[in-house]
């Protein structure tokens, strides 16, 4: 079987351009597959799906029909709420494309069929397969001018995270911005150019690393779009945060996120993350008070924070380095009485360890060691800490037998 006549469509405004462009009568087949793309191009692919099942014709005659019915199905599944994607979305864009793979002769956009063959066989964790389907896309036919970049970033995603593969992830992910077509997509091109840093870090390359996120940053505002350059800061803040020395730069990203951004009227997941790394770069930079109201920030935020403990054994560091030990002091206790009324046990030796050293510090020596001594059940035994704390127990015994 050969091509059919139906239009080959590879963007929004060209598919919108055709659907006017032909005259109002009753639907034909073509129009109503430009409705079916215009749907399917603006993130509607049930509409679409409801669109693709009125049109009579075999669809076996209409490849190019049944590849826009695949695409459906599988951004449906992708686009679907974490524990709502249908699997059974997922298979019936696969029997489709396998069929246009194994049915249909010079079709000339059969590279985006194995490519998306290969996305499929990525979501079922048949990454040899997907591999496989990946570089076949790369030698076969196609109407999209950015599918070889599209395909060697999925191969570059391949090598980093499944082969742990990291210079020939990133000789891929090269491959892929350099054949980008320069008037598609921007944030395609300014999220893979974020992958590569990530890449960059991975093989030892901190400064490409970072003048990659610095030009994904310039290039981000240049486009003007106020919410892809919010997700960009915080994305970039995440990485370049990962790289010594850059704490600084870090800040001022989060910053400008923070002014791009309303504030939440109540509890944020985001907004608390925010505030955590921002915590986390002041600590690091030895601003111990801005620190403190950022982890706070974060805490009130998220009240049911999954790392609760993390941050407030944080929060206790600050007072601690501030020297404000009856802070340390409120704070481990309180982080006690939440854990305690959530019916959970407090394991992490790092608290019992900072509450003595507090306790140690204003000489309630008997606190002091019930807390080492806490600490003690909890260290494993090759923590570089185990000394310390064992030296700092055998201290406070001595100096409560003494007062």
């Amino acid at each position: 079987m050969e091509n059919n006549d139906l239009p080959a469509v590879y963007n929004l405004q060209y598919a919108q351009q055709l659907l006017t462009a032909l005259p109002p009568s009753t639907l034909n087949i073509t129009q109503q597959y430009l409705k079916a793309k215009v749907l399917a191009f603006s993130n509607h692919p049930s509409e679409a799906l409801a669109t693709i099942s009125g049109i009579t014709a075999n669809r076996n005659d209409l490849p190019r029909l049944q590849e826009l019915e695949a695409d459906c199905y599988l951004k449906r599944f992708e686009i679907a709420p974490p524990g709502m994607a249908a699997k059974d979305d997922l298979h019936k864009a696969e029997n489709l494309y396998e069929w246009i793979h194994q049915h249909v002769e010079k079709y000339d956009n059969m590279g985006w069929v194995h490519y998306q063959l290969g996305r499929c066989y990525l979501f079922l964790d048949r990454v040899d397969g997907a591999a496989q389907f990946f570089r076949g896309s790369l030698t076969l036919p196609t109407v999209l001018p950015d599918l070889k970049a599209l395909t060697y970033e999925r191969l570059g995603y391949i090598e980093f995270y499944h082969h742990r593969n990291f210079k020939q992830a990133l000789s891929m992910l090269n491959l892929a911005v350099a054949l980008y077509p320069a008037n598609a997509n921007s944030q395609w091109l300014i999220q893979t150019h974020l992958f590569r840093s990530r890449v960059m870090q991975s093989i030892g390359q901190y400064e490409q690393a970072t003048q990659t996120i610095i030009y994904v940053i310039d290039y981000a505002k240049k486009t003007q779009h106020a919410n892809l350059l919010r997700d960009v800061l915080l994305a970039a803040s995440e990485l370049i945060s990962e790289i010594n020395g850059n704490e600084e730069q870090a800040l001022s990203y989060l910053g400008e996120y923070i002014d791009l951004s309303p504030v939440p009227a109540g509890h944020n997941i985001t907004w608390s993350r925010v505030q955590e790394m921002m915590g986390n770069l002041h600590y690091k930079l030895r601003h111990y008070i801005q620190a403190a109201q950022c982890y706070q920030k974060a805490i009130n935020s998220n009240p049911n924070h999954p790392w609760q403990v993390s941050i407030y054994y944080r929060l206790a560091q600050c007072y601690y380095q501030q020297g404000n030990y009856q802070s340390v002091i409120d704070t481990v206790l309180h982080l006690m009485q939440i854990v305690t009324s959530d019916g959970q046990a407090l394991t992490d030796f790092r608290v019992y360890d900072i509450l003595g050293s507090a306790y140690f510090a204003t000489e309630k020596y008997r606190m002091a060691a019930d807390a080492y001594q806490k600490a003690l059940e909890y260290i494993p035994d090759t923590s570089e800490n185990l000394e310390k704390i064992r030296l700092y127990y055998h201290f406070s015994l001595q100096l409560m037998n003494e007062a």
